[in-house]
């Protein structure tokens, strides 16, 4: 599973590339990171049953399919890797509807989102992430609609959501323009946070 498609993406549609270049794209020393960490990515176009079914060749507890459903992409801890919905992709990033340069920011920020995930989720503390409620009260409004608390994610869960979306974001920044500076508009103790997790700014760009 690791590395590779499960199950052949559509020719139209070459995830495995898309997200190659997302992950090329990061500052050296991210990279650097994300490979001492072990996180892989695959692309799995039975889902969720593929990542069950991944996980039952490891005799490990799968994630259940209400974890999974309609999840464009998901950081699976146990196996540090993380997978791709390539049907539900494939169809929301409809070559046809969409050019390439969209079709590629959209895999970026999905695939940035979750290396920030996998990030948070393997470098933060059990007494940081007990925080991530009140950071996320102090998100701007967007970034915070875009985390379902209380609701989808339990207490528990939410500083890894929180650091997340804040990497997606800063890393677009610093990719697409060439700025590192955190944004202004993110309250300071939310910056520190991040800070404490994620390498920011960068080592080596």
């Amino acid at each position: 599973m690791p590395g590779r498609s499960a199950g052949g993406s559509p020719a139209s549609l070459d995830l495995e590339r898309l997200i190659g270049d997302a992950r090329r794209r990061l500052p050296r020393s991210h990279k650097a990171l994300l490979e001492q960490i072990g996180v892989q990515d695959a692309v799995v176009n039975r889902w969720p049953d593929g990542v069950q079914a991944f996980y039952e060749t490891l005799k490990a507890t799968p994630p259940t399919a209400g974890d999974l459903a309609n999840a464009l992409a998901v950081w699976l801890p146990d196996v540090r890797v993380v997978a791709y919905n390539g049907d539900l992709l494939s169809h929301a990033l409809d070559v046809h509807d969409l050019d390439q340069a969209s079709v590629q920011r959209a895999v970026d920020n999905i695939a940035w989102h979750e290396y920030g995930h996998a990030l948070s989720a393997t470098r933060a503390s059990s007494t940081t992430k007990r925080d991530g409620p009140r950071l996320l009260g102090l998100l701007p409004p967007g970034l915070r609609a875009a985390i379902d608390y209380p609701g989808g994610y339990r207490q528990m869960q939410v500083f890894d959501e929180v650091i997340a979306n804040v990497y997606a974001l800063v890393i677009g920044r610093a990719v697409q323009s060439g700025d590192y500076r955190m944004p202004s508009f993110l309250h300071p103790d939310v910056c520190d946070a991040f800070k404490a997790v994620v390498p920011w700014p960068p080592d080596a760009r």
